[in-house]
Parts: C-alpha cells; sequence; structure tokens
C-alpha cells in the first residue's frame, strides 16, 4: 500500500478550454486552459509538435479537452489528452476563427490564475458555441465584451458618471472616457483630454448587452454601422485595461478588408 495517496496526488484530471500555447524548446508546448475550478492554468505538453504526436490535434487552441495531468517540479504535465468539443465550423470559418481568437485573447488577458470562476468558463463555451453557430459574429463579440467584463469585475460605469455622481441621461450624448471608468456625463466630458462624444444608440445598446442574455440580443435587427461603432468604443475600454492592444483585431480588420475586396 505504500506510495498509494503519493501516486494519487502526482497524477490528477481536469477538463478545461485551450485558450492559448506558446512553443518551447524543440518540440514542448506551454497550453494555457481555462477550467471552472482552478481558472487559468498552464501546462507542459511535451513532445507535442511532434509529427508522430498522438495529443497534438486535442489541444488545439478553443478546444474543449479532458486531460490527465502529472505533478513537475517546474510545470505540470500533460500525459492524456481527449477531445470533448472542437468546434469544426469555427475552424472551417475564417471569419469565425478570426471571432474565436478575438474571444481566446481576451480570456488569456482577463482570466484569473489559479482561482475557481466557473460563470466565466460557462460564459467562455456558451461564447464559442455562438460563434460557431450564429450569422452575425460581430453580435456575439459584443455581447461577449460586454458580459467578459461584468464577469471578471471590469465593467465600464454606464448609469452613473464616476466624476461627479450624477445620474446619466441616456437621451443624451455623454462622452467616452475609458481612464475615468466609462461613460462621463456632460460636463465633465468636455473638460477629459481623451474623451470621446458617447452617441444615445451607443450607451442604449451598451445597457442593452451588459443586461440580457444572448438569446435576447440576437432578436435585435442591430445595424452593422452600429455595431463597428461600438466595437470602436469597446477596443478603448479595453485597451485601456489591458493596458496593450489586442492583438487578435490586427486579424480581423484585415480579414474585413480582404472580403471587402472580393
Amino acid at each position: 500500500m505504500t506510495g498509494g495517496p503519493e501516486r494519487r496526488y502526482r497524477s490528477y484530471r481536469l477538463t478545461g478550454l485551450v485558450i492559448h500555447h506558446r512553443d518551447m524548446g524543440e518540440a514542448d508546448r506551454i497550453v494555457s486552459l481555462l477550467t471552472p475550478d482552478r481558472g487559468r492554468i498552464d501546462l507542459l505538453a511535451k513532445g507535442v509538435r511532434k509529427i508522430t504526436s498522438r495529443k497534438a490535434g486535442h489541444l488545439d487552441v478553443f478546444t474543449y479537452v479532458r486531460l490527465q495531468v502529472a505533478k513537475g517540479r517546474t510545470w505540470d504535465i500533460i500525459t492524456q489528452a481527449e477531445a470533448i468539443r472542437t468546434f469544426p465550423r469555427i475552424r472551417s470559418s475564417l471569419p469565425r476563427t478570426a471571432h474565436a481568437y478575438y474571444i481566446a485573447e481576451l480570456l488569456y488577458a482577463l482570466a484569473p490564475e489559479e482561482q475557481e470562476d466557473r460563470e466565466l468558463f460557462d460564459l467562455a463555451l456558451e461564447a464559442l458555441g455562438y460563434v460557431e453557430t450564429a450569422t452575425n459574429l460581430l453580435v456575439v463579440s459584443r455581447w461577449f465584451e460586454a458580459h467578459l467584463l461584468r464577469v471578471t469585475g471590469f465593467q465600464p460605469q454606464l448609469y452613473v458618471c464616476p466624476l461627479c455622481g450624477a445620474p446619466l441621461n441616456v437621451e443624451q450624448v455623454n462622452y467616452w472616457v475609458p481612464q475615468a471608468g466609462g461613460a462621463v456625463c456632460p460636463t465633465c466630458g468636455v473638460a477629459q483630454k481623451g474623451g470621446r462624444p458617447l452617441p444615445a444608440r451607443v450607451l442604449k445598446l451598451m445597457r442593452f448587452l451588459h443586461t440580457r442574455p444572448y438569446t435576447h440580443v440576437r432578436e435585435l435587427p442591430l445595424r452593422t454601422d452600429v455595431l463597428l461603432e461600438l466595437e470602436g468604443y469597446m477596443q478603448a475600454y479595453l485597451r485601456h485595461v489591458l493596458e496593450r492592444d489586442i492583438r487578435a483585431l490586427k486579424f480581423l480588420h484585415r480579414l474585413r478588408q480582404e472580403f471587402r475586396r472580393t
């Protein structure tokens, strides 16, 4: 019976969503997983970049996977991998792939490390499911941004001016000031460096997206120009939160330009 408890401790199982990976050495890869019980964790997949690796196909980004993991000194090591869901329609469509990478990058940036967050995990799976099936991917991305910020505690202020405390009148043009925390009243906003006028239509849509499930949002007859307008405001806010640009946006923007030419 000696060594039994130790063996159980040194090997464990988990399920999660692959949201990022980076190469290490000649054949290994660090796989970042979003899990319901431990938040974001990084694991070592040894030899996964070899042609003969059986785990490679199960550890692609945005794959929902079941793993057997062995405890290691520096990295815990993936010993077995079995894909639960691979989202094949995402992988067969460039626009869907681009939006999925955008979602995965935001998850990697904002998911807490080694901290249980089942709501965030459920949101991630739900959002990728919509990316796979939705006809309007802009709606999915804007809805996901709103709920990601809510779940992770970075939701922008949309109802009260964070500078003076006055209620925001949704029928007038307020200001968008990411460094102040979101929407700012006209009196305060006009004096803020970098503030941007926030039309009533955009603020109303922000409020709706932050408080409604996707099944309600997808029924709205939203115009593409309004969704792209909202994208600009959200990207400015996310850039402030992350303190960097979002790399996946370059792919999305380049793809849009290519589709306009065809």
